[in-house]
């Protein structure tokens, strides 16, 4: 026998109460769709106002505005060594005079003969950080591989003042053993432009942010600083050569206790 106040239903008991409790979750379903009935209206109708707005120009670029492009991270080429952005490097406190008698030095690059070989420098590590580097020392470039040949782009418009210049993409780097200024000059030794000033550059301490083809004023002369607020424990500075022809080129790298050539071979992509 079942007690009056409940009955058999297929083994599950039930008493009044459970039944008053069934009454208020069938009210609270009944509250709970309806609220989702007044949000899904509510959610067409600014649905249908929001749009035609979204597709205007000035809300797009409101909307973009919201969500940045995040900055590239920096790039570090190890644990001790890393590529600066020299654009927030410390400011040179070289005196100008250290420039002029740097300038004051002649250059020594070699006179080639019609149709002589090339003499370019064989690129080495010099440190594991960099890729193989051609010079002497205690500065060097680097990107030429271990050949001493510069792949550079053919001279195409790049932006103004830039349109019959070629180039490409170098290093500079600067052993941690010297510290003071380094001049960068040079010119094609062979054919139609030997001896002239077909040689450029973007870069270097009078163009901090300007190693880019599109940058419009190039370079007679790569100023450069081996202070190691430039890069620790290598100072370097990202650099663009730039010329006109293929063939062979020299830069003299001078210094205050030093004064190397570096020859290397120019060869323009298809």
């Amino acid at each position: 026998m079942w007690p009056p106040d409940q009955v058999d239903d297929g083994g599950l008991e039930v008493t009044p109460l459970d039944g008053r409790a069934a009454q208020r979750l069938h009210a609270r379903r009944f509250m709970l769709g309806r609220r989702g009935r007044v949000a899904l209206a509510v959610c067409a109708i600014a649905l249908a106002i929001l749009a035609p707005l979204a597709s205007l120009p000035s809300t797009r670029a409101a909307i973009v505005g919201l969500f940045p492009t995040p900055a590239p991270p920096a790039v570090v080429e190890n644990a001790s060594l890393s590529i600066v952005s020299v654009s927030t490097a410390a400011t040179t406190d070289i005196a100008p005079a250290a420039w002029d008698n740097l300038r004051a030095r002649p250059l020594r690059l070699p006179t080639l003969a019609p149709g002589a070989r090339c003499p370019a420098a064989q690129g080495r590590v010099v440190q594991p950080g960099f890729g193989p580097a051609i010079g002497d020392g205690p500065a060097y470039i680097v990107g030429m591989g271990t050949d001493g040949v510069l792949q550079a782009t053919s001279p195409a418009p790049q932006g103004p003042g830039s349109a019959t210049w070629g180039g490409q993409f170098t290093l500079f780097v600067i052993a941690p053993r010297y510290h003071g200024p380094v001049l960068a000059r040079g010119h094609q030794l062979d054919g139609s432009h030997a001896g002239s000033h077909a040689l450029l550059f973007n870069g270097g301490l009078d163009q901090l942010n300007g190693f880019d083809q599109s940058t419009p004023t190039l370079l007679s002369q790569l100023r450069l600083d081996g202070d190691p607020a430039y890069g620790a424990p290598w100072p370097n500075f990202p650099a663009l050569l730039r010329m006109q022809a293929p063939g062979c080129y020299g830069i003299q790298l001078d210094g205050d206790t030093f004064s190397e050539v570096i020859v290397f071979r120019v060869v323009f992509g298809a």
